[in-house]
């Protein structure tokens, strides 16, 4: 299928592969529901995996979308939200909501550093000891150190109904 070719691009991130699709490439796989003979979790009427949709819709310039495979046996791809680095590189996060112990102002940060982010990654220790190097980045309000390890952080804003 041409289609599929076009609207997904396959990338190494810390040597293992993640499949980025296009916009073109996120609805053919809401609708078909899977992505070469594997299912897809969270699955895309999740409220947490709509969040990431939107949230990496809204900084593109700053964030990927992509699949992976948390080992080769594995029944399903999992979501996989990438941080683009300056230098061209992506690097794998797990988008958090913390609160700054000093200030109280609530940040939506990128963290680099858990474990599992790093499952299927051949030499997945090192990827993770790798991402412990990044500088943290602190409060964007008051400038204290966040409660959890962040590489991005932006203040939280709720919208009021």
């Amino acid at each position: 299928m041409s289609d599929l070719s076009q609207n997904f691009s396959h990338v190494l991130v810390d040597g293992g592969l993640v499949i980025v699709p296009s916009e073109k490439g996120w609805e053919l796989l809401r609708h078909r529901g899977t992505f070469q003979n594997r299912s897809i979790y969270p699955a895309f009427a999740n409220r947490m995996s709509l969040w990431r949709f939107n949230f990496v819709g809204d900084h593109a310039n700053e964030f990927e979308l992509g699949l992976y495979l948390p080992g080769s046996s594995a029944p399903r791809w999992l979501l996989l939200v990438l941080f683009k680095k300056d230098s061209g590189e992506l690097q794998r996060v797990h988008l958090e909501r913390v609160t700054c112990s000093k200030c109280g102002a609530q940040h939506v940060i990128a963290n680099p550093t858990l474990v599992d982010l790093y499952l299927g990654v051949t030499n997945r220790v090192e990827a993770n000891n790798r991402a412990f190097r990044w500088p943290r980045v602190r409060c964007p309000n008051c400038g204290a150190e966040l409660p959890r390890f962040a590489i991005w952080a932006e203040p939280l804003t709720r919208k009021k109904n």
